[in-house]
């Protein structure tokens, strides 16, 4: 499933190239676009576009098609450049990202329900400065769809130590599946 949000066909990546184009020509002063970013963006697509019509045109070879695989490598490279750089923060609204073709964030939540089971482990030690956990839910129950362990670690005292009472942040942590 194509989730990039740089489209596939290369007639499109032209088009939204020449729509940020255009936006920009307007709004590049406002949005901190430097002005050199803005002539890049022209030369590549004015380039991709003339490479294209010759490669969907009875001059096609093979030097050609590779020309324009070039030319809509860098093409795409700078759009990514710009996005990466002056997109993702403010000043730019919502209807500023849309008209860009670009998705807005999405801000809300989605609600977690607390959990309901309980994991235990089998630790084996497979070779130095190595643990192997084989992780299933305590009593026997099935793994529902979507759900998953999660593993928090850390130093203890010789012998273990209870868990704290409250869970430490499930920042930054992913969630670990059995097989």
């Amino acid at each position: 499933m194509h989730r990039d949000w740089l489209p596939s066909p290369r007639s499109e990546q032209l088009a939204m190239a020449k729509n940020w184009s255009g936006i920009l020509t307007a709004k590049a002063a406002s949005w901190n676009v430097p002005t050199a970013e803005l002539a890049q963006l022209d030369s590549l697509s004015a380039t991709a576009e003339t490479i294209l019509n010759k490669a969907q045109s009875s001059e096609r070879t093979s030097v050609i098609t590779a020309q324009c695989k070039a030319a809509f490598d860098a093409l795409a490279e700078k759009m990514r450049f710009l996005k990466s750089h002056y997109f993702l923060e403010p000043p730019l609204t919502d209807s500023d990202l849309i008209s860009l073709e670009l998705k807005p964030r999405d801000t809300t939540h989605t609600p977690i329900p607390p959990p309901t089971e309980q994991a235990e482990a089998d630790i084996l030690r497979p070779g130095v400065h190595l643990l192997e956990l084989t992780l299933r839910i305590i009593g026997g129950g099935s793994l529902r769809s979507g759900g998953g362990f999660r593993v928090y670690w850390g130093v203890m005292p010789h012998g273990g130590a209870d868990l704290p009472a409250a869970a430490p942040s499930s920042r930054g942590l992913a969630p670990v599946r059995c097989p």
